[in-house]
């Protein structure tokens, strides 16, 4: 009798359930939330609902690991291209600001998975569920509160609370990427990133940044 190894049969899993993902964002690209229900998914993968089951054991858990995976991919990227953003602290706030803006052109199905679930108000139901999205999540936040202790720390932004400073920049550069929803009542809007990078611009500016220093750095990015 052959047996499967414990770790071969880890590698399958693990590569089934990429593949899973894959179709579940490219799906969402097309169809939007309705491309991410299990039976439209499964019919995607010509599986029946219940293979499905095998890998998530529900709907909530299956949509928090894909909204994991997507945060632990944008979070490379992240770091990527951080090593780009090296005219200073406040350069590297309003790259990051540009890089998550600009997710809807170079990694436009994460954008659009982001939005979609992170534009939800409905909470996560099952704790397993929180318990899978916060680690990647909360990475993410850190990575961008880390721009904002060294932008503290070389005197060019006011010392105050940092995570505050953290969620409300993101907050305003996530809404911002949902502006284009508007565009058909309000024709000539101009896109998500001109409006974003300016709301990170008057953040920064409220939080202290001096003029000369933020428009050196606004002069790398802004238009």
């Amino acid at each position: 009798m052959v047996h499967t190894l414990p770790g071969r049969v880890a590698r399958r899993r693990t590569a089934r359930k990429e593949e899973i993902f894959s179709v579940a964002l490219r799906l969402a690209e097309r169809e939007g939330r309705e491309g991410l229900g299990v039976h439209r998914l499964a019919e995607a993968l010509d599986l029946t609902p219940g293979a499905l089951y095998r890998y998530f054991p529900s709907k909530n858990h299956f949509l928090a690991e894909l909204q994991a995976h997507v945060q632990e991919r944008v979070l490379e990227l992240f770091m990527e291209r951080r090593a780009d953003w090296d005219d200073g602290p406040l350069d590297a706030l309003l790259g990051a600001a540009d890089f998550y803006l600009s997710l809807e052109k170079t990694a436009p199905r994460y954008a659009i998975l982001l939005g979609l679930l992170i534009g939800d108000p409905r909470r996560f139901q099952e704790d397993e569920g929180i318990a899978r999205v916060a680690p990647s999540a909360r990475a993410l936040l850190a990575a961008l509160e880390g721009l904002f202790a060294q932008a503290e720390n070389a005197g060019v932004l006011a010392s105050g609370d940092r995570r505050e400073k953290t969620l409300a920049y993101w907050a305003a550069l996530h809404g911002a990427t949902h502006l284009m929803k508007l565009e058909k009542v309000e024709p000539g809007l101009r896109d998500n990133r001109y409006y974003g990078l300016r709301l990170a611009r008057t953040l920064l500016a409220g939080w202290g940044a001096p003029r000369a220093a933020l428009a050196r750095a606004w002069g790398r990015r802004g238009r």
